[in-house]
C-alpha cells in the first residue's frame, strides 16, 4: 500500500523558559480547531511518536482530513525545541550583551530608539550606582573620610611604578619607541605631581588641599562611572552618561531649589560646601537611590532578562561559549528539517516560528537549503517546469505572482523527485539517505513577532552603529543572508546560475519559490502592541509579506501582545484578526498548489 503524502507544519517556539509542545499546541488549537473545546465539531487530532525515532519526547500530531484538499490529505505537526540548550544563561552574559547593544548605538527601527535611550541611561545610572557605594565602601573600610583623594593618590603612586617598571622592561628587549613614550609619560606624572607637592595642594589646611578634597568627594565616583561607559560602550556610552549626568544635576537643582523655598541660601551652601551633591560620596540620597537602581535591575534580571532576553543574548553574541550553544541549536533544527525531507511522507512543510524562533528558522533553513540545492536537478525537459522555473528565476514577476509561481515551482520539484515516487513510500516508514533528497518541500515560512526586524543590528558583527547597514548589505551581495526576492548578481537569475553550459540553483535563491510571510503587532508607546517583533520587508526584501494584525475587531492596540499570536481568549474570540491573518498564512488548504483550472 503506498502511504498517503501529508503536510508537514514544523512549528520553532520563541525564548523563554519554554515547555516541549506548549507553543505548537497553542498554534493547534487557533489554526485547526474551531473551538477551544476541542470535542466540539468534526475537526480531530491524535498524538503519536516521530516514526524515525529521533526524538520521543517530542510526539507528532496529526489532523483528520483537512477541509478544501482534493484529493484529501492530513497535516502533521512539529515542533522544533531546542530550550534546553539555553537552559545555563548566566546573568553576566545578558548584562555584556547590553553593553555591547549600548556600544552599537540608536539604530534600531524608530519606535525602538527611545527603548534604546531608556535602556543606556538605566546602564549609566547602574554603572554611577556600583561605582557610587564600591567607592563609599572603600573609604569607610580605609577610614580615610576626611581625606578620600588619598584613594587617587594611591592609584597614581600605582601607575608611576607600574610605568617605572614598563621603562625598565623596554629598555632590556630594546623597544625604544615604547621607552620614550612611557619616560615622557612617567615624567609628566611626576612633573604634576611636583607642582602639586610646591603649591601645598598636600599640606593639611591648605586652600589647595580643601579644593582637592571637595572635587575628590563630588566626582570621583561619577569620573570612574564615566571610564567605564567609555569602556563598555565607546562614544555612544559617552553620550548616555552625558545625558545620565544631566538629569542626576537637574534633580539636584529641583532638590536645591526645593531647600532654599523651604531653608533659604544658609542650607543650599551647607550642601555645596559639604559636597553633597548629586552621585556624591556624601550624598545619602545618592547611595539610596544606588540600592533602588541595583535591586530593581535584578528584579528586572530575575523576572525577564535572564529568563527571556538571555536567550537572545547567547544566540546573537559571538563568545566562544556561546558560538557553542548557537552550534547545537542549529545542528539540531538543520537535523529536524532533514528528518521531514527524508521521510518521503510530505510534498508540503511549513515552518512557523516566533520570536527569537524565527531567527533560528531562518538559519536552520539557509542551511538546508545550501546543503541541498546542487542535489536538486534542473531538468527542462518538462515544459510545466521549465516555464515555472525560467518565469521565477527570470526576476520580472510581480511578488504576488511569484508567490504563487515559486509555490508551484515547489510541488513540480516535489512530483518530479525520486524518493517521493509511489514505488518508494510502499509499506512501513523508510527514510531516503541525506544525499537521495532532491527537492526543496519548504512552501511557507511563518514567523510571528520577529525580532528579525532588527536583523541588520542583531546579526553583524559591527561594533560601529554607523557601519551596520553597509555590513548588512554586503553580506546579503555575498549571499549568506538569503533575502525575499532573492539577489541578484549580474547574469545569474534569482534561482541558479550556469557553469559550462549546466544550470545549478545558487544559495541565496531560497525565498524565490518559499513564501515569507510576516505577522507583527503594530507598537505604540513601547509597551502596546508587539516591541521585539515588526516589519520585515524593509530588511529582506519587498516580496516578504508584512502582515499587520490586531487583537481587536475593529482593530486596535492591546498591551504587550508579543505572546499573543494564537491566543484565543481576547474579547473577539476566534472572530480576532490575529487569528485570522494566521490561518491563512500557514494555509493549510493550500490553496495555490495547482494553477487556477479554467472557465467552463
Amino acid at each position: 500500500m503506498v502511504r498517503r503524502l501529508r503536510t508537514a507544519v514544523l512549528v520553532v517556539h520563541g525564548m523563554g523558559s519554554q515547555r516541549p509542545l506548549e507553543t505548537v499546541r497553542g498554534i493547534i488549537n487557533a489554526v485547526w480547531f474551531d473551538d477551544d473545546d476541542h470535542t466540539k465539531g468534526s475537526k480531530k487530532l491524535w498524538s503519536h511518536p516521530e516514526p524515525s525515532g529521533v526524538d520521543i519526547d517530542l510526539t507528532v500530531m496529526t489532523t483528520n482530513e483537512i477541509p478544501g484538499t482534493n484529493p484529501q490529505r492530513v497535516a502533521d505537526f512539529h515542533e522544533l525545541y531546542w530550550a534546553h540548550h539555553l537552559s545555563e544563561t548566566k546573568a553576566v552574559a545578558v548584562l555584556l550583551w547590553l553593553f555591547e547593544l549600548g556600544r552599537r548605538g540608536p539604530f534600531f527601527k524608530t519606535g525602538m530608539n527611545g527603548l534604546w535611550w531608556c535602556g543606556a541611561v538605566y546602564l549609566c545610572l547602574m554603572l554611577l550606582s556600583v561605582s557610587l557605594l564600591a567607592t563609599q565602601g572603600l573609604v569607610w573600610i580605609t577610614d580615610i573620610g576626611a581625606k578620600p583623594y588619598t584613594l587617587v593618590l594611591v592609584v597614581g603612586l600605582m601607575l608611576l611604578v607600574a610605568m617605572g617598571a614598563g621603562i625598565l622592561a623596554a629598555i632590556w628587549y630594546r623597544y625604544w619607541a615604547l621607552a620614550a613614550l612611557l619616560v615622557l609619560a612617567f615624567g609628566g606624572m611626576a612633573a604634576v605631581t611636583h607642582i602639586a607637592w610646591s603649591n601645598g595642594l598636600f599640606h593639611p589646611g591648605a586652600s589647595g588641599q580643601v579644593w582637592l578634597t571637595w572635587g575628590t568627594r563630588a566626582f570621583l565616583a561619577p569620573l570612574l562611572a564615566f571610564i567605564a561607559a567609555h569602556l563598555l560602550m565607546g562614544m555612544w556610552g559617552r553620550r548616555a552618561f552625558a545625558l545620565t549626568y544631566g538629569l542626576s544635576l537637574i534633580f539636584y537643582l529641583v532638590f536645591l531649589g526645593m531647600e532654599f523655598g523651604n531653608y533659604g541660601w544658609e542650607r543650599v551652601l551647607g550642601h555645596l560646601r559639604a559636597a553633597n551633591i548629586a552621585w556624591a560620596l556624601p550624598s545619602h540620597a545618592s547611595t539610596m537611590a544606588a540600592f533602588v537602581i541595583l535591586a530593581v535591575y535584578l528584579m528586572i534580571n530575575a523576572a525577564f532578562l535572564q529568563p527571556y532576553l538571555g536567550d537572545a543574548a547567547r544566540y546573537f553574541r559571538n563568545s566562544p561559549a556561546n558560538v557553542a550553544v548557537r552550534r547545537a541549536i542549529r545542528k539540531d533544527a538543520v537535523d529536524t528539517l532533514e528528518q521531514l525531507h527524508r521521510s518521503r511522507d510530505y510534498d508540503r512543510i511549513v515552518v512557523v516560528a516566533h520570536s527569537l524562533g524565527t531567527v533560528v528558522a531562518y538559519d536552520m533553513l539557509r542551511a538546508y537549503y545550501s546543503r541541498i540545492r546542487l542535489q536538486m536537478k534542473i531538468d527542462k525537459t518538462d515544459e510545466e517546469f521549465a516555464a515555472l522555473f525560467d518565469g521565477v528565476d527570470g526576476g520580472a514577476l510581480e511578488c504576488t505572482e511569484m508567490r504563487r509561481q515559486g509555490r508551484r515551482l515547489i510541488g513540480k520539484f516535489a512530483e518530479m523527485s525520486q524518493i517521493l515516487k509511489d514505488d518508494q513510500r510502499q509499506g512501513l516508514y523508510k527514510a531516503a539517505k541525506g544525499d537521495e533528497v532532491d527537492a526543496w518541500l519548504v512552501t511557507d515560512f511563518v514567523t510571528l513577532g520577529s525580532p528579525l526586524t532588527h536583523a541588520h543590528y542583531l546579526m553583524t558583527n559591527e561594533k560601529d552603529g554607523g557601519k551596520i547597514e553597509q555590513k548588512f548589505q554586503d553580506r546579503i551581495r555575498e549571499r549568506e543572508f538569503p533575502v525575499c526576492p532573492p539577489y541578484k548578481d549580474g547574469d545569474d537569475g534569482l534561482l541558479s546560475y550556469t557553469v559550462a553550459g549546466e544550470t545549478f540553483l545558487h544559495h541565496g535563491g531560497m525565498f524565490g519559490m518559499t513564501r515569507w510571510t510576516n505577522l507583527y503587532f503594530p507598537i505604540y508607546s513601547i509597551f502596546w502592541g508587539d516591541a521585539i517583533g515588526g516589519p520585515v520587508r524593509e530588511v529582506f526584501g519587498g516580496c516578504v509579506k508584512d502582515v499587520a494584525v490586531s487583537t481587536k475587531k475593529p482593530a486596535g492596540a492591546a498591551f504587550f501582545t508579543h505572546l499573543a499570536y494564537w491566543r484565543t481568549d481576547y474579547k473577539a474570540k476566534r472572530a480576532a484578526p490575529h487569528l485570522a491573518s494566521l490561518i491563512e498564512a500557514i494555509d493549510l488548504p493550500d490553496r495555490d498548489k495547482a494553477p487556477p483550472q479554467p472557465e467552463a
